[in-house]
């Protein structure tokens, strides 16, 4: 990730930490959703509960257009649709090869290009530094 983002991603989570802390109860989920999508800036935000029982979702509250919009009492929005499960997909050689790349890009771009030491991509994956070095040059990967 980059410092960028990092930033971003902290910032977001310190808005809806100092938003929320001093509230409970339904004013906790007003002051949830009107910071989320202030920090995301967004045109709306909203939280539901799932009523297993009824299938259904049952809103908490609800932010747009920098206000809240009114709900009654017990507003229950939407039956929820799932599917039913189904068994894991076994992945392919090239597959699960790709998966690796991904994952061990990401973990680089995360550590900054750094393997080994604190912060780096071995204590991130929880691999020896060996290991994660001879990966990335398997794999054809840059470190920066």
């Amino acid at each position: 990730m980059s410092a960028p983002a990092r930033i971003r991603e902290e910032r977001i989570l310190r808005l809806l930490v100092e938003g929320t802390v001093a509230e409970t109860g339904a004013g906790f989920f007003r002051a949830l959703v009107g910071n989320l999508g202030e920090a995301l800036q967004t045109r709306g935000a909203w939280v539901t509960e799932y009523l297993p029982e009824s299938r259904r979702l049952r809103a908490l509250a609800f932010w747009l257009d920098e206000g809240f919009v009114a709900l009654p009492g017990s507003a229950t929005v939407a039956a929820v649709e799932t599917a039913a499960p189904t068994s894991p997909r076994i992945l392919s050689a090239a597959e699960l090869l790709e998966l690796e790349k991904t994952n061990l890009r990401r973990a680089l771009e995360t550590a900054g290009g750094k393997i080994s030491g604190p912060g780096g991509v071995a204590e991130l994956l929880g691999l020896p530094a060996s290991t994660v070095t001879s990966r990335v040059k398997a794999l054809g990967l840059r470190r920066s």
